[in-house]
C-alpha cells in the first residue's frame, strides 16, 4: 500500500492539533499566525462580509478586490482571521483592526496574504453540508400553495398506479 507523502500527514496532523500557520506580511518584518477557523469566527467573518453587500455571483478574485476596495472591511476581516476565538473577537477585534489600519498601516496586498490563508484555513465540506441543509428549514423559504401541494399529490398518485414499463407483458 502507498503511504501518504510527508507533506499530507503534516497537514493531516495540523488540522488536528489545530496548528497554525505562519504568514508573513509583504516588504515588512512582521508575521502573524492563521489557525484552523473556529465556528464563531466564521460567524462574525459571514457577518461584516454580508454588511459590506458584496455581490456573491462574482469569482474569488473578483470578490477579494471588491473586499479591499471597501476602507476598513479588509482589516475587519483580517483580524477575525488572525484573533480567530470568541474571547479574543469580543475583547479585541475593536482595537485591532484599528491597529491594522491605522498604526500599521497595512497596503491591500499585505492584507490579501491574510485573507487568502484564512480560506484555506476552512474546513469546507461540513460547513457546505450544514449549509445544504440549513437552506431547507428557512422558515422564509417560499411554500407551496394548498393547490400546489395537491397538485404535486395527485401528480405521485398518478406515477405510482402507472406501471412501469418494465412491469408491462409485452404482445
Amino acid at each position: 500500500m502507498k503511504q501518504p507523502k510527508t507533506a499530507a500527514q503534516q497537514q493531516l496532523q495540523s488540522i488536528d492539533t489545530g496548528g497554525k500557520t505562519v504568514v508573513e506580511i509583504p516588504r515588512t518584518k512582521d508575521t502573524v499566525k492563521v489557525g484552523w477557523l473556529k465556528p464563531y469566527t466564521t460567524h462574525r467573518f459571514s457577518k461584516e462580509y454580508l454588511k459590506a453587500e458584496i455581490p456573491s455571483d462574482t469569482t474569488d478574485k473578483q470578490q477579494l478586490m471588491l473586499i479591499l476596495g471597501k476602507p476598513n472591511l479588509a482589516y475587519k476581516l483580517a483580524s477575525y482571521l488572525i484573533l480567530n476565538n470568541f474571547w479574543s473577537i469580543k475583547f479585541f477585534h475593536w482595537i485591532y483592526w484599528r491597529w491594522l489600519a491605522f498604526f500599521k498601516q497595512y497596503d491591500d496586498d499585505q492584507l490579501a496574504g491574510i485573507i487568502i490563508e484564512g480560506k484555506k484555513k476552512m474546513t469546507v465540506e461540513s460547513r457546505f453540508l450544514i449549509m445544504g441543509f440549513s437552506a431547507l428549514i428557512l422558515e422564509t423559504m417560499m411554500n407551496q400553495t394548498k393547490k400546489e401541494a395537491a397538485q404535486w399529490r395527485a401528480d405521485l398518485m398518478l406515477a405510482f398506479d402507472q406501471p412501469s414499463e418494465k412491469s408491462t407483458p409485452t404482445p
